[in-house]
């Protein structure tokens, strides 16, 4: 049965936020300077950002949804086709139909077949019966076989990292996988890099005790300074202006205090760009208050927005890293842009129908006498490759 054709994750895209129509300056009779043009640029990257932190979110959900929905029932549908090949490899090898000779090479391959879908369908979980399987045709069992080989992993990995990070990195560990050792050497570098930050710190701390200020560290924390002030006053306007505890009318005090819990939001987060939309939706600003704000006052501004542009931008690199974990994204295959998580989704939807198809055309040869002995020789082929 042909799958149903998805809907593109973007079928619905959000609405393009008002925040860069209404927080413009529009030139006049004279050119803007260049705080205003600065305010404007700002303004618009953060109305983008928003809207593409928005579209990650969107996506993150969808991908979730269609996880759920189809990765997680195919991925099931994938591991019952497993069992039930291993069970027929399993009967092939203990009672081979009529006209079949398996010949030392055809039982070693199907054999090696046997074992590697065993291990493909044992995840971190035991299945006792197909441990025991693993045992009868290997000689040891499956769980035995994943110590030796992590035992094997993990000694190769504490030599590599002695090698690069000194001996003192790895020394008293306690991992039990390369995973936990890798952990384990992660917490002693961030150790090792914390104690040097503060030995420079302090260092910096005593230069600093001996000479004063420079000129231009001067005037930056000033400008902080300047630009905390001038988000302090727009939030107390808003507040003086909207507080609902000053409203008698009960409708108008709910709306006030849905209007109080942005203000206070945005505040916190000191986000002016959603300060300043409200005082414009609140009509305590308009376009020619904005034209007309002081140079000084708008760089202010610009500096908060810079700011809070450099927070957005960081939200947004982080949603890439959750959807590139939830996806098991490979180091190669980053996600960039909300689409390619959408691309990559497809893939791997897509590749696991391949195998799905894949095994369903090995179970139905081994059964079927007149393409069974075909379907034997190749997957010893197909071993003898490996």
């Amino acid at each position: 049965m042909k799958p149903s054709p998805q809907a593109s994750l973007f079928d619905d895209p959000p609405q393009q936020p008002p925040a860069s129509d209404l927080l413009r300056i529009e030139q006049g009779s004279a050119a803007l300077n260049p705080a205003q043009r600065s305010f404007n640029r700002l303004t618009q990257q953060l109305a983008r950002a928003r809207l593409m932190l928005e579209q990650w979110r969107l996506m993150q959900q969808r991908v979730r949804e269609r996880v759920l929905a189809e990765m997680v029932p195919g991925t099931e549908a994938l591991a019952a086709l497993q069992r039930q090949l291993i069970e027929q490899l399993d009967g092939l090898l203990t009672h081979p139909p009529a006209g079949i000779k398996l010949t030392r090479r055809r039982r070693d391959a199907l054999i090696e077949f046997l074992l590697a879908r065993i291990e493909d369908s044992v995840g971190e979980g035991e299945d006792e019966a197909l441990d025991d399987l693993y045992r009868h045709y290997s000689g040891i069992g499956l769980s035995e076989r994943r110590q030796a080989d992590q035992e094997l992993e993990l000694q190769f990995a504490e030599q590599m990292a002695s090698d690069l990070y000194g001996d003192d990195v790895v020394a008293d560990h306690s991992a039990e996988s390369v995973e936990e050792l890798l952990r384990h050497v992660q917490a002693r570098m961030d150790d090792r890099f914390e104690a040097e930050q503060r030995e420079r710190e302090a260092r910096a701390d005593e230069r600093k005790k001996k000479r004063r200020p420079s000129p231009a560290e001067l005037k930056r924390e000033q400008a902080a300074q300047a630009a905390s002030v001038s988000l302090r006053e727009i939030y107390r306007k808003l507040v003086s202006s909207l507080h609902p505890d000053r409203e008698s009318d009960l409708d108008e005090r709910a709306r006030k205090t849905g209007l109080m819990q942005q203000i206070n939001k945005a505040y916190q987060d000191n986000d002016l760009l959603t300060l300043l939309t409200l005082q414009m939706e609140v009509e305590q600003i308009n376009a020619s208050t904005l034209a007309a704000l002081p140079t000084e006052r708008l760089q202010h501004y610009n500096q908060v927005l810079r700011e809070q542009l450099r927070t957005l931008q960081d939200e947004l690199s982080a949603q890439a890293q959750q959807l590139e974990d939830q996806l098991g994204a490979h180091r190669y295959e980053q996600i960039l842009q909300p689409k390619d998580a959408e691309r990559l989704f497809e893939r791997q939807l897509r590749e696991l129908r391949q195998l799905q198809a894949q095994f369903k055309s090995t179970i139905a040869a081994l059964a079927n006498p007149h393409l069974r002995s075909a379907e034997i020789d190749a997957i010893a082929v197909a071993m003898s490759r490996r």
